[in-house]
């Protein structure tokens, strides 16, 4: 059965709040095995500066890797770019000796 992601995050706080799984199971009609996945996903980890979910921290992670995977393009691009630039200096360098 599919429940609305509020129902989610409602039962989630619940939980963070100190009411055990069992009990939110009980209490609601929902198998615990669905509640156990919705904490993975919802739970808030709190931080000094903010405050984010696992699937935020996923996110972040596929975004950090993407930009790490750019810059070593730029990188690889800057290494070819300076080496053509020293062939041109040292040609330059060549020719007037």
């Amino acid at each position: 059965m599919s429940y609305p992601k509020d129902t989610k995050i409602a039962l989630v706080k619940e939980y963070e709040q100190g009411k055990t799984v069992a009990t939110i199971s009980k209490d609601s009609g929902i198998p615990e095995n669905s509640i156990y996945r919705w904490i993975r996903e919802y739970h808030t980890i709190n931080t000094t500066n903010t405050s984010f979910t696992p699937s935020d921290h996923n996110k972040l992670q596929l975004h950090a890797s993407k930009i790490e995977h750019m810059l070593e393009v730029v990188r690889m691009s800057g290494c070819i770019l300076l080496h053509l630039h020293c062939q041109r200096q040292r040609q330059q360098l060549q020719d007037i000796f």
